[in-house]
């Protein structure tokens, strides 16, 4: 048994989910086989070398997924190891980004032109702020009138508010996962993205993809509200830095509209016939 079996046990039996136990197998696996000397002697220096090749989001993933594992071993009346490699190496700063949200024309037409399970994953991810993993996870009984029992990064288990919309096309739905593939099968996340993919190009909408649908509920829960702190619990992010962007796009929209007021100072253009 090596140290990442022992290591996925761990997080086994921490109740982690089966994804994290993957995704973090499958990094430590390719550090393992890439760092010089493997997981277990390697220095800080060859840690930088490796994760330097990765940028944005998936650095700052990669980054928590080996500092977590050295942390893990390096505690203990019986570590595997005596020092913490990344100890001293600074967190990778997280990409700013603004959200990128569908307009109404957009979410109209996906969910015009959708079929009832189609319709039902757009509105999950619209009126509920699901993440695609979250929304092929989801099972009818985590649903109710009220609330939305949602599975969401790094295994919170927290709770939505059921919007009217979403509780319409639910509450008839049998029980059992409510994303299933044709095969019968529960659908997984990759699955999801893929025939989103599929779906949005039929309906005449290449731009368009399921997390701009969740884009547009944070955004517009800032427009409608205000207040970042509610937009952030909204949305169950960990840092009010990732939910900034969708302040600031709320207020280019403000700034748009206060662009567009009319000009009321002069009267209207004379018509024809006008006897002005």
């Amino acid at each position: 048994m090596t140290v990442i079996d022992v290591y996925s046990a761990h997080l086994q039996a921490a109740g982690r989910s089966a994804r994290t136990i993957g995704e973090r197998g499958a990094l430590l696996h390719r550090a393992d086989r890439e760092l010089p000397e493997g997981l277990l002697r390697a220095s800080t220096a060859e840690l930088e070398h490796f994760l330097a090749r990765f940028t944005g989001n998936t650095l700052c993933t990669y980054h928590t997924h080996l500092r977590c594992f050295y942390s893990w071993a390096t505690r203990g009346r019986q570590p595997w190891l005596d020092w913490h490699p990344m100890e001293d190496m600074p967190w990778p700063r997280p990409p700013e980004r603004d959200p990128d949200p569908v307009s109404d024309d957009e979410l109209r037409t996906a969910l015009n032109g959708s079929d009832r399970q189609w319709r039902l994953i757009i509105v999950l991810a619209a009126y509920a702020g699901l993440r695609v993993s979250e929304i092929a996870a989801l099972a009818r009984a985590e649903v109710t009138a009220d609330r939305i029992r949602v599975h969401g990064k790094g295994d919170r288990v927290l709770l939505v508010a059921t919007h009217d919309i979403v509780w319409e096309q639910i509450r008839d739905r049998p029980a059992g996962p409510l994303v299933l593939r044709p095969d019968g099968v529960q659908a997984s996340g990759r699955w999801l993205s893929q025939m989103a993919r599929q779906h949005f190009d039929a309906l005449g909408l290449p731009r368009v993809h399921l997390h701009r649908f969740r884009h547009w509920y944070g955004t517009t829960l800032q427009l409608l509200q205000g207040d970042l702190l509610v937009t952030q619990r909204a949305l169950r992010h960990r840092r009010p830095s990732t939910t900034a962007g969708y302040a600031r796009v709320a207020d280019r929209r403000v700034h748009d509209a206060e662009r567009a007021l009319p000009d009321v100072r002069y009267p209207p253009a004379a018509g024809p016939g006008s006897t002005l």
